[in-house]
């Protein structure tokens, strides 16, 4: 019985013994289970770290990055304004220079232009005295026609002339023999003096009636006498007249002005007057 009892005693030692073995080896197992669990935390912790390390470095590179290249774009930029602005500076100076050297070259011009003037001036001046002084030793006597040829070249008041020269309108010149009205009255400029011609004016009719006076129809055909030396415009040329003396010409009627030289009756008025030239 006695060894009954301690078999059984043996056993149940044994028993707790390999419970206790077992209930050991759970505990190291879950503590080798936290163990790893940690270290696995940790290890996972450090690599979140480098990644979040790595991804730091990489923003504040790549910033860096962005910021020296915004930095070498505004040096580029503000020395491409600088270059731009030195050229423009440049060039205005540039224009400036030729500018002054054409206003000078145009006051030379005008100063060697004003030389000849005064030179051509002077030359003519002595010319001139030269001239005089020669024409005062040896100055012949002039006649009238000359005086008056004189005076019509130049564009002074009519001379009474031997001849007249006429220019037509189509561009033929000719020259006419002295006439006596042109040494007695000559017309200033366009005037032009005319005799009317004396027409039979028929004061009754066919049945024998009287015409009064205001109701005849004066006569408007008369010969030319004498004429001016021509139209004068604004710039002082003178355009001769187309009617040449002795012509016939028509007349409008109550033109111009009625005039008593050397108890005749004539007619003095304007070339505009006139209608035209009868053959």
């Amino acid at each position: 019985m006695a060894t009954k009892k301690k078999k059984a005693k043996k056993k149940a030692v044994k028993k707790k013994s390999a419970k206790k073995k077992v209930a050991k080896k759970k505990v190291a197992k879950k503590k080798a289970v936290k163990k790893k669990t940690a270290k696995k935390k940790v290890v996972k912790k450090k690599a979140t770290k480098k990644k979040s390390t790595k991804k730091k470095a990489g923003k504040k590179k790549s910033a860096k990055k962005k910021a020296t290249k915004k930095k070498a774009v505004k040096k580029k930029a503000a020395k491409k304004k600088v270059a731009k602005k030195k050229a423009v500076k440049k060039k205005t100076a540039k224009k400036k220079v030729t500018k002054k050297k054409a206003t000078k070259k145009k006051a030379t011009k005008k100063k060697a232009v004003k030389k000849k003037a005064a030179k051509k001036k002077v030359a003519k001046k002595k010319a001139s005295a030269k001239k005089k002084a020669t024409s005062k030793k040896t100055k012949p006597v002039k006649t009238k026609a000359a005086a008056s040829k004189s005076s019509a070249k130049k564009g002074s008041a009519w001379v009474a002339p031997s001849k007249v020269v006429e220019k037509l309108g189509s561009g033929r010149a000719k020259q006419r023999e002295k006439h006596d009205w042109l040494d007695i009255f000559v017309p200033l400029y366009d005037g032009v003096l005319v005799q009317i011609k004396t027409e039979t004016i028929q004061e009754k009719t066919v049945g024998g009636i009287i015409i009064p006076k205001s109701s005849q129809k004066s006569p408007n055909k008369a010969e030319v006498l004498s004429v001016g030396i021509g139209r004068r415009n604004k710039h002082g040329k003178i355009f001769p007249l187309d009617v040449k003396v002795g012509e016939t010409v028509l007349l409008s009627r109550h033109s111009g002005q009625t005039i008593t030289i050397r108890d005749q009756k004539l007619l003095l008025l304007k070339e505009h007057e006139i209608l035209g030239v009868v053959d």
